[in-house]
């Protein structure tokens, strides 16, 4: 369970930063 955890709240974060990536470059 604390894998899938892990992976979950990984998920977010890395969204998370691809949207402020995807932010700063428009």
């Amino acid at each position: 369970m604390k894998n899938v955890l892990i992976l979950g709240a990984g998920g977010q974060i890395a969204r998370h930063v691809i949207n402020q990536l995807a932010d700063k470059q428009t």
